[in-house]
């Protein structure tokens, strides 16, 4: 009797101890949005990082991976992304997203004074650069709550 009641509490620890093992579990909550210009057009190949793990550089149409539960990326432009209106939005594929707290910063060597707001209805983030173009390293950092 002693002997299947020892099997059966090594038995039971065991399958209590396994579900503590932490895993590979993915708690992210994986999500799309679009990096466009004025006129809509995807700016790829801009170099992104979020604090969620999500990076890489912007796909076609601007697409880029986020973690919907709360992320933080940061978009890093350089001359290559120059655009003619430099004014960019937050998109989701159908429509602005609006609320997004963001700052951005223009390379140290440029001379020019960071800024930072809230997404607006359409999604803009970014007024008309007055740099006249993108420094390497001007950055942006989105944030999602």
């Amino acid at each position: 009797m002693k002997k299947i009641l020892s099997v059966c509490l090594a038995g039971f620890a065991t399958l209590i101890l396994s579900g503590c093992a932490g895993g590979d579990v993915d708690d992210r909550l994986h999500d799309v949005n679009y990096l466009v210009d004025i006129g809509v057009n995807g700016m790829s190949d801009v170099y992104y990082e979020c604090d969620s793990g999500y990076s890489g550089f912007t796909g076609f149409n601007g697409d880029f991976d986020f973690d919907s539960s709360g992320d933080e990326c940061t978009f890093y432009f350089d001359p290559a992304n120059d655009t003619t209106d430099r004014a960019l939005f937050i998109d989701n594929g159908t429509v602005g997203v609006a609320g997004l707290p963001y700052s951005c910063t223009y390379n140290t060597g440029s001379g020019l004074t960071p800024y930072s707001g809230i997404t607006d209805a359409n999604g803009h983030f970014s007024h008309v650069w007055a740099d006249g173009g993108f420094y390497i390293n001007d950055t942006c950092t989105i944030r999602y709550p």
